[in-house]
């Protein structure tokens, strides 16, 4: 069993949404990145914000500071995600 809180080396669903968005281009902002990850889905902001933060703790993704937003980029590769699913 799991411990509350504990860290795993994957990604979740909403994280492996994000993941997805940004190797469909090298660099996004959140807005690009939510804009593929609603779809025709009913998306809370939040739901991919934090999937993206998480990320970014794991070392799936870096961020940026560009002006009054963040730019995402990719640091895990799909082959890499794919060995630990």
């Amino acid at each position: 069993m799991r411990r509350r809180g504990a860290t795993t080396r994957h990604s979740s669903a909403a994280g492996t949404e994000c993941l997805k968005a940004l190797w469909g281009s090298a660099k996004a902002r959140f807005r690009d990145v939510r804009e593929v990850l609603v779809g025709n889905k009913n998306l809370a902001y939040t739901t991919g914000y934090d999937g993206a933060r998480r990320l970014e703790k794991r070392g799936g993704v870096s961020r940026k500071k560009l002006g009054l937003s963040f730019t995402y980029v990719p640091e895990v590769s799909q082959d890499a995600l794919r060995r630990f699913a």
